[in-house]
């Protein structure tokens, strides 16, 4: 057993995914990100395991039912994806974006979207940021020891 605090596990693998993903971004093409993104849609998506996943939502919180839940884990995995072209888009022309979780989505949906025909997943700041007050960037791994190519 690591004796690692689970913040620091949870930093070092964010750090190694960082960094490969400045080396994908580095070396990519489109077609590259796109095959990239229908891959990591599909291992989370797949069919028999959305279904897993909807079952066993509705088992521990006892809320919902599975067909329900397939539908509403298709459709927020969809927007996620869309906003992640979306980010890729902003970057590609010289933006920055800061994609935020953790907001009230309750009180944003009722704000913003009065007639609960659509809800937010996820907020995204865009713009030109001011490098000046940005914190130093932590330390990094190296990519060769947070990645293994195969």
């Amino acid at each position: 057993m690591s004796d690692k605090s689970d913040i620091q596990i949870v930093d070092a693998i964010i750090e190694k995914a960082s960094i490969a993903q400045l080396e994908f971004e580095k070396n990519g093409s489109q077609k590259a990100y796109d095959m990239a993104a229908q891959a990591v849609g599909w291992a989370i998506m797949e069919p028999s395991r959305n279904k897993e996943l909807a079952e066993l939502a509705v088992l521990t919180t006892g809320l919902g039912n599975v067909k329900d839940k397939i539908i509403k884990n298709t459709a927020e995995f969809n927007s996620a994806l869309q906003g992640a072209y979306f980010i890729i888009a902003a970057r590609s022309i010289g933006l920055d974006c800061c994609p935020m979780l953790g907001f009230n989505k309750e009180t944003l949906n009722q704000e913003f979207f009065q007639d609960n025909k659509n809800k937010a997943i996820f907020i995204c700041g865009i713009g030109y940021g001011d490098e000046s007050k940005l914190r130093p960037r932590a330390p990094r791994l190296d990519f060769e020891e947070a990645c293994n190519i195969i």
